[in-house]
């Protein structure tokens, strides 16, 4: 089949699954939207028939397949019936916030039913207390600190905790009477370590006025630094093998000529390879072992020396590498 053609047909397979998938997808959700609906007739039928409690159950199912603002209203009502008064009036407050047709619809008569709720409702002020607190009344959580409008609450004491980082908890217990506004003041004390857990500051360690620097930090790096050395060298010498053997190989003797004709820079790379393995070498050895010397001095000396102490090392070049130390106790 020709990639055009083959092309084609596949396009029009995909197609035909995705219209076959978005078809199904519609059909299913017509059904969990049928589903909820009836959900909600069944819960109105048991309110006409005096069952509130049945009817909340099945209300709470249908909202619980699709969370529409007639579901929640619904809620709302029967729970006011049922006397759940903190219940009623956060559900249907939320349906209210909705535009949804069938509250639009009902909003008049909705309405008053929240002033309905509220009038068995008593308010709390919280004033006072950190920003981020959580805070809890009756074991419900209502939010963080600031809370800018008062809290409607039950009739009658209601208790109060609050809880920060790094503040104990705080706790209170207020009572309010329905249609009426109490006012809860919140205060925070900051925790405080224990005097046990206080950690004090470690004693100051006195330094000699004699310096470490010259026989350990700098033997150390002395040691660390003719190591590398040492490694460049290994590497080096391991390129020099590597160049060598191509010299030496039968690739060297093709069409007749000579090594020296085939494959001179191998040679001469060779070459420059060796000086620098040798070099690198000898630069290592040096300062490896000058490096062992300085900590062995440090070390029998107890790394102290006067204040007047003072060590020097530069690089020598000339016909040979090294590295002349000079030194002054």
């Amino acid at each position: 089949m020709p990639t055009k053609a083959r092309s084609t047909l596949l396009l029009r397979i995909a197609t035909a699954v995705l219209a076959v998938t978005i078809s199904s997808t519609a059909v299913a959700q017509e059904d969990v939207a049928a589903r909820a609906q009836a959900l909600i007739d069944e819960g109105v039928a048991l309110r006409r028939g005096g069952d509130d409690a049945g009817a909340l159950a099945r209300f709470e199912e249908s909202f619980a397949l699709v969370r529409t603002a007639h579901a929640r209203a619904q809620i709302a009502l029967v729970e006011q019936a049922l006397g759940h008064w903190i219940d009623a009036e956060a559900h249907l407050l939320e349906a209210l916030g909705s535009h949804e047709a069938w509250v639009e619809e009902r909003r008049a008569t909705l309405e008053p039913q929240l002033d309905v709720i509220r009038s068995h409702l008593g308010r709390v002020e919280l004033v006072g207390g950190v920003r981020g607190a959580l805070v809890t009344i009756d074991d419900r959580p209502v939010g963080e600190l600031p809370i800018s409008s008062a809290l409607w609450v039950e009739p009658g004491p209601v208790t109060i905790e609050v809880r920060a980082d790094g503040y104990l908890p705080f706790s209170t217990t207020v009572t309010t009477t329905a249609g009426e506004q109490a006012t809860a003041q919140i205060e925070m004390v900051a925790v405080s370590p224990a005097p046990d857990q206080v950690v004090s500051a470690p004693p100051a360690v006195p330094t000699s006025h004699g310096s470490r620097f010259p026989f350990d930090i700098l033997g150390w790096s002395a040691v660390g630094a003719g190591a590398a050395a040492l490694v460049v060298g290994f590497i080096s010498l391991a390129v020099r093998n590597d160049e060598a053997t191509t010299f030496n190989s039968d690739v060297c003797l093709a069409g007749g000529l000579t090594r020296g004709e085939n494959c001179r820079s191998h040679y001469d790379t060779a070459l420059s390879w060796e000086s620098a393995s040798i070099g690198t070498f000898v630069i290592g050895g040096i300062l490896a072992a000058g490096g062992v010397a300085l900590v062995l001095i440090n070390w029998t000396t107890g790394g102290e020396s006067e204040s007047s102490s003072s060590l020097a090392c530069t690089p020598s070049v000339g016909a040979t590498w090294g590295v002349t130390c000079g030194g002054r106790l």
